[in-house]
């Protein structure tokens, strides 16, 4: 049986939106979405990471307040608080969960396609297409 354009669009925004739960969940599981600058606060807060040393905040205070004598307000960010090492580690961990989700992403988008195309021109059901999305991992 022939597919009409109309059911061919419907299937292939089931199947988008199928890709879309699928990857939410997957960024919800890993924790991606947070910022380097929010996993730091996160990892300060459980006691993972030490700020540094009084004197070297001040250090810094010091050397922005002479550096930038046009701006008023002065401050620190959090990744200027933190060890060059602990801040180097967490920003590899985020590019790591962000290459996690691109890498499950293009996989699911692949797996779409092959569904559609077997539903499409094989006439394979909806449902046997969806399954082939739960096999990526």
């Amino acid at each position: 049986m022939a597919l009409t354009k109309t059911q061919i669009n419907y299937l292939e925004n089931k199947l988008d939106r199928a890709v879309g739960e699928k990857i939410d969940a997957f960024r919800k599981q890993i924790g991606e979405g947070q910022n380097t600058d929010k996993t730091l606060v996160d990892e300060i807060v459980a006691g993972n990471i030490k700020l540094l040393p009084k004197s070297e905040l001040i250090k810094k205070l010091k050397e922005k307040t002479s550096n930038n004598s046009y701006y008023y307000n002065t401050s620190l960010y959090v990744n200027e608080m933190v060890s060059e090492e602990d801040k180097e580690r967490v920003e590899k961990e985020v590019r790591n969960r962000e290459n996690k989700v691109n890498d499950f992403r293009e996989k699911l988008y692949k797996a779409k396609q092959n569904a559609l195309d077997s539903i499409v021109l094989d006439g394979v059901d909806v449902e046997t297409a969806l399954a082939e999305l739960d096999k990526i991992k």
